[in-house]
């Protein structure tokens, strides 16, 4: 594990570690049954060298890059139709879940991203649009 230090909006220090979780879930999973009950959340980035040290674990984990889940979220989903950066302006701004690191993902963006196409699970339920930030191979 990653360990960096971090200070709350209040200024009390805390200590935040990352650790990459292998099991194969959606999102909400890894933030709601895997990362909250750990008394954390999904990882956020407050600077390139936490991001960069981040990759260096999936990948040790991995031996490759993989898509993993990552703490970013939309706060306002509204629209599921409007792709690219012009669905920030719709659907509101991005931000961590950790709600202490300030948002700087938008530079992660791959080309029209974040897209809100609609995704078809193996099990036939359908998941509109983009509201969780996940890191793929090709990139976020």
């Amino acid at each position: 594990p990653f360990i960096v230090n971090r200070h709350k909006s209040d200024g009390t220090p805390v200590e935040l570690q990352y650790v990459v979780n292998k099991i194969d879930a959606m999102w909400c999973d890894h933030q709601n049954n895997y990362a909250v009950p750990c008394g954390g959340n999904l990882a956020s980035f407050s600077n390139h060298e936490e991001k960069d040290y981040s990759d260096q674990l999936i990948i040790h984990a991995y031996k490759e890059t993989a898509t993993v889940c990552l703490g970013g979220l939309q706060l306002v989903n509204r629209s599921n139709t409007v792709e690219g950066p012009a669905a920030i302006a719709v659907e509101g701004p991005w931000t961590w879940i950790d709600n202490m690191t300030e948002w700087w993902g938008d530079e992660f963006w791959g080309p029209n991203s974040p897209s809100n196409a609609l995704f078809l699970l193996d099990d036939g339920t359908t998941i509109e649009g983009q509201h969780y930030l996940n890191q793929h191979k090709k990139g976020i």
